[in-house]
């Protein structure tokens, strides 16, 4: 009976039964992700983004830097696959046009186009990711990537989906705790996947906003 059981285990293992974490080996993952987002994604889109923290930054402008009032002011997102996006403020004075250009890197943490962006192959995405684990769960994929130096106490927890190899989710920590995590909504435009919205929360509540991506216009 005890032979039969354990025979049993393992065609249930074999068949995905039983659900078992499966490691992934990261440039696997990488090849997959890449694969998938260069097919899914579009050549290249535009967006206006709208959220509370994008409405907070323009406010801080002078309203005489202005140029067709505050309603005619739009932030302008802008991705073309294998290059550095760009974030252009509309209707504004020169000098602020370029203001939200920080958050390239917070976007870029977020896995949102981490190996269709810039980062042109395995080795450009580890020198941004530096992802030690991989693996599969139960409807997703799990990659884990750490911080070195000074930032050797941070890491991040990607949740991907094992289908369309997009992430969906990002959990920062430090150490051991979470700080705050990022989850990303996706949706389709012309045949392509495009992110429909950015949802931020930090644990300690300051921070619970989104950006949304809207007017999308895809470039073929």
């Amino acid at each position: 009976m005890k032979q039969y059981f354990i025979c049993l285990i393992f065609v249930m293992f074999s068949f995905g039964i039983l659900n078992a974490d499966a490691t992934l080996s990261v440039e696997s993952l990488y090849s997959k992700m890449k694969e998938s987002q260069s097919r899914l994604y579009p050549k290249g889109f535009e967006a206006e983004l709208e959220g509370e923290m994008v409405n907070k930054q323009i406010s801080t402008i002078p309203s005489n830097k202005y140029v067709k009032g505050r309603s005619g002011v739009k932030l302008i997102f802008k991705f073309s696959q294998n290059q550095k996006p760009s974030f252009r403020l509309q209707n504004v004075d020169s000098f602020y046009r370029n203001m939200f250009s920080i958050f390239e890197g917070v976007l870029e943490t977020t896995g949102l186009y981490a190996v269709v962006g810039v980062n042109k192959n395995y080795k450009d995405f580890m020198k941004v990711f530096n992802i030690k684990d991989a693996m599969y769960k139960s409807g997703y994929v799990e990659a884990v990537a750490f911080g070195d130096g000074d930032d050797s106490n941070y890491s991040v927890v990607y949740k991907i989906n094992k289908e369309t190899f997009f992430v969906e989710e990002a959990s920062y920590f430090l150490k051991s705790k979470k700080i705050y995590e990022v989850s990303i909504e996706y949706t389709e435009v012309g045949g392509y996947i495009v992110p429909k919205t950015i949802f931020y929360k930090s644990m300690d509540g300051e921070i619970n906003s989104d950006i949304s991506f809207m007017n999308v216009q895809i470039f073929k």
